[in-house]
């Protein structure tokens, strides 16, 4: 190997070996180059266009949540009925009284929410004071006692909740369509 490079660093021939190595580097580049495709930029990332969909919002207090099954129910419900249509679906699950959930049940409004459906009590409570804010918007509540009428408003108790919610989920697809 020492007489090979003693002749490559020869004084006479220094620039032929820095002319070779230079070829040979941009043979490396060129082929680089050639197997990536000429780019070096990633490919561009394409999202779903979640944004023309139909929504379905699920809306529950924490202490209606660990305690009612039909939450767990009306979530597999919303999911079912979403499953191979082109449907976002999202819930809520979180401690609050009537008054405190108002604000988050206006939040799913702004959110677009097409469908609203809400479980216990104090999601239940709020709908007819916010129903004004989504005139479009469908809502269901599941186990709210007596509500006052609201537009838009079906009340369901007992074992036809996820049945209903699911085919109400569902219905959305070909609302939008």
């Amino acid at each position: 190997m020492q007489p090979l490079l003693r002749t490559l660093l020869a004084p006479g021939r220094r620039w032929t070996t820095a002319l070779l190595t230079g070829l040979l580097v941009l043979a490396a580049g060129a082929l680089v180059w050639g197997l990536t495709g000429g780019s070096s930029a990633p490919p561009p990332v394409v999202a779903a266009d979640l944004s023309g969909r139909p929504t379905a919002c699920m809306a529950a207090d924490q202490a209606t949540a660990s305690k009612n099954p039909d939450t767990k129910l009306t979530w597999a419900a919303m999911q079912h009925g979403a499953q191979n249509r082109k449907i976002n679906i999202q819930q809520l699950v979180l401690p609050a009284t009537s008054t405190q959930a108002k604000p988050y049940l206006a939040g799913l409004l702004a959110q677009h929410c097409d469908l609203v459906v809400t479980i216990g009590s104090p999601f239940g409570h709020a709908i007819p004071t916010s129903a004004h804010l989504a005139p479009t918007t469908r809502f269901l509540a599941i186990d709210a006692g007596t509500l006052p009428a609201a537009s838009a408003l079906t009340t369901i108790d007992g074992p036809s909740a996820a049945a209903t919610v699911q085919a109400a989920v569902a219905a959305l697809a070909t609302q939008h369509s």
